[in-house]
């Protein structure tokens, strides 16, 4: 259905968007005015790096290219809208065309051509044409495309004696060690492979440099974040403002990763990064072509209810569809699938791929001390009760509440800290645990699934890389998770325990009789689950990956 404008020239019903992309700024805003008082609703932009941003927020229905940009050719902008949005019109924009560059354009799906300067009337008709607001125009008069010139990249494992892939795995951290212990075991699974890739780890805490890094694998640590419990960011160590903070982190970013060129960039759990300090690099990455960017996300994100507006606010679908190949799933949908529970759209659908769990029984070796031994907690000889906090920064209650419990009969409690429990309430801890036999506290454990494993009962609290352990060395389990700022433990804590899987104990209810009778409950009374989960996450991952960089060549090309 069409309107008609004052000037008699039919007008779309729902204003359509149109990206103008042009650095000289006069005429893109005269080109917008002229298109908003035509029914539609136009934005401008004078770069690449803004048009990334801009689609980022909101996908356009066409997009006027200019040809010469100050960061990056025009050209490579239409190969990225070709390649993310195929069906997605676009004008180029220029003073100087020859039929090579017309004939590589027009492969790239580029609907028409503007030369500088040109009629804003005849601008007119050919948006018009190619949003198929007017008649099409016959197929006589629509130029027969030339030859175009590409060149391929072939992926590093095929390129060179001896040359092997490289990838990326980005993480902010900024809460507990969850996210550095999933990068490291998925850096430790690529390069051990038979990928034999070549791992940079783009790491946010300084502790990644607590774990024992094995050959192929290296690490570049940004400056650190912390993160309140009401979500807010602050720089952790530096006397810095945020936004100083985030400009420093992503100009490292932009820098250090396209240098290292990796043949896969893998994002852990947010599309833009911590404050969108991503957009750069991923404008960098997919200007070039080169790359397949991947989103990992952990099973559960959040409560539904809650996923839904923070999505929605942070352009999170739209930042998937335009800057990720492919959004790998750690989890098993039969347990938890986050594209019908979020009720994500086709195009995330299209791209998800569920590897299942991450088998936590391979995970990462810890760092030796000066004898060459593992500096690691032995466990004790008598049976034992284990109590995991993940990184302790928030643990205080559920490790309070295991130090006041008493331990059955025959038995010895652990307590393992971890390295961000507020000294004053360490001390506290410390101080329960003086004197008593019956219960033993460590601080930083580089891998706790070697207490784990034989550990009688486990006690802990709700994260994803603590429930792939104990769902890994199938231990009796008492979950009690953490219900701030986000939901998601408690959601996968709840979906578990009704699977039969563990028993969960909600933190509102949490004191140390209660975690006494859970200790002292028969065998019988606890929940073990016979339903087999998915735990091949790492052997699907290396396939992901090998079929990414199989690929690569044939998808990621430069007109020249």
């Amino acid at each position: 259905m069409h309107t008609t404008s004052p000037q008699g020239i039919a007008s779309p019903a729902v204003a359509q968007s149109v990206l103008i992309v042009d650095d000289e700024r006069q005429l893109a805003h005269n080109v917008a005015r002229y298109l908003t008082r035509h029914g539609f609703e136009a934005r401008v932009v004078h770069s690449v790096a803004a048009a990334n941003q801009a689609i980022t927020e909101r996908k356009p229905d066409i997009a006027l290219v200019d040809l010469k940009l100050p960061d990056v050719s025009g050209v490579v902008l239409c190969r990225m809208l070709h390649e993310r949005y195929p069906d997605l019109p676009a004008l180029v924009i220029s003073a100087h065309m020859d039929e090579t560059s017309v004939a590589a354009l027009r492969q790239l799906q580029v609907r028409g051509f503007l030369h500088k300067p040109f009629s804003l009337a005849g601008m007119l008709d050919q948006i018009r044409d190619a949003l198929h607001l007017t008649p099409p125009k016959p197929a006589s008069e629509t130029p027969t495309p030339l030859p175009a010139k590409s060149v391929h990249h072939q992926p590093r494992g095929t390129r060179g004696n001896g040359a092997t892939p490289r990838i990326v795995l980005y993480s902010h951290d900024t809460m507990g060690l969850g996210h550095m212990r999933r990068n490291i075991l998925l850096a430790r699974t690529l390069a051990e492979s038979r990928l034999k890739a070549s791992v940079l780890l783009v790491s946010g805490a300084r502790e990644i440099g607590r774990f024992e890094l094995p050959a192929g694998i290296d690490c570049l640590v940004l400056p650190s974040y912390s993160k309140s419990v009401e979500g807010d960011y602050r720089s952790r160590h530096l006397d810095m403002e945020t936004r100083e903070l985030v400009n420093l982190r992503s100009h490292t970013i932009n820098v250090s990763v396209p240098a290292f060129d990796p043949d896969i960039l893998i994002v852990d759990n947010v599309p833009r990064g911590a404050l969108n300090e991503l957009d750069a690099v991923l404008t960098t990455l997919n200007a070039r072509g080169r790359t397949r960017c991947v989103l990992g996300l952990r099973d559960v994100l959040d409560a539904p209810a809650r996923v839904a507006p923070e999505w929605a606010a942070r352009n999170n679908l739209s930042a998937i569809d335009w800057n990720y190949d492919q959004v790998w799933v750690y989890g098993d949908p039969a347990i938890y699938n986050l594209c019908e529970e979020y009720g994500f759209n086709d195009g995330f659908a299209a791209k998800a791929r569920f590897t299942g769990y991450l088998d936590a029984r391979k995970r990462a070796t810890p760092k030796t001390g000066g004898d060459g031994q593992p500096v690691q907690a032995d466990a004790p000889s008598q049976p034992y009760n284990l109590c995991l906090v993940g990184g302790g920064q928030d643990g205080f209650d559920l490790a309070l509440a295991f130090a006041q419990a008493v331990q059955p009969p025959g038995t010895v409690g652990v307590l393992v800290s971890g390295p961000f429990m507020q000294p004053e309430r360490m001390a506290e801890l410390q101080t329960l645990a003086a004197g008593r036999d019956d219960f033993i506290l460590h601080g930083f454990v580089p891998e706790p699934t070697l207490l784990l494993k034989n550990a009688r009962r486990v006690v802990a609290m709700g994260g994803y890389n603590t429930v792939n352990e104990v769902l890994a060395f199938a231990r009796p389990t008492l979950v009690v998770p953490r219900v701030e700022p986000r939901e998601e433990q408690l959601v996968r804590a709840i979906r578990l325990a009704d699977l039969g899987h563990i028993d969960m104990l909600h933190p509102d209810r949490l004191n140390g009789p209660a975690i006494s009778a859970w200790l002292a409950a028969p065998e019988g009374g606890v929940n073990r689950s016979s339903q087999a989960i998915d735990l091949n996450g790492l052997d699907r991952l290396v396939d992901l990956a090998e079929s990414l960089l199989n690929q690569h060549g044939e998808l990621h090309h430069a007109v020249a």
